[in-house]
């Protein structure tokens, strides 16, 4: 049972890492996908949704250097 809480300590700091970058990704696809579209509210909407994702990445970036 120590044995596989070790592993779990190891994993957990880069599966955290691997989501913010997921995030981060995620964030920059719907800046740039925003900035194609003519519709104002549309804009508003990606741009809206990339602020969110760009907060799930600092969320997963503290937790990261937590664990």
């Amino acid at each position: 049972m120590k044995d596989m809480m070790g592993w779990i300590k190891n994993v957990k700091p880069m599966a955290f890492q691997v989501l913010k970058w997921l995030a981060i990704a995620i964030a920059i696809y719907m800046m740039v996908s925003g900035f194609d579209t003519d519709k104002y509210m549309e804009e508003n909407t990606f741009f809206a949704s990339a602020s969110f994702f760009m907060l799930i990445a600092i969320f997963f970036h503290l937790e990261q250097h937590k664990s």
